[in-house]
């Protein structure tokens, strides 16, 4: 998903917003503050993204969630996350499962 947007920023030489709200200090350095949104719509059903980060970072694999909703044609958003795991606890290839 992430090759994908990446790929499609390039093509149209255009911003993807994730909703996350930042600063950045003095050295040039980003943080997240919050978010723009709190609710991502998909389907119907309200998903809170700082909830479903919680839940995702309770795997003993996950150091750090980040959720966010991408406009879908089909489900008015779609819910994403992007891990970052704990050291030598995941590959490429590990799928997660609860």
């Amino acid at each position: 998903m992430m090759m994908e947007l990446k790929e499609q920023k390039k093509k149209s030489n255009k911003k993807v917003f994730t909703g996350d709200l930042a600063v950045m200090n003095e050295d040039g350095y980003f943080f997240i503050v919050g978010r723009k949104k709190d609710l991502i719509i998909a389907s119907g059903y309200s998903v809170c993204p700082s909830e479903a980060e919680e839940v995702i970072c309770q795997h003993t694999a996950i150091k750090k969630a980040c959720v966010f909703g991408l406009p879908s044609a089909y489900r008015g958003e779609t819910v994403n996350a992007v891990i970052v795991s704990n050291p030598h606890t995941l590959d490429e290839t590990a799928d997660i499962a609860f």
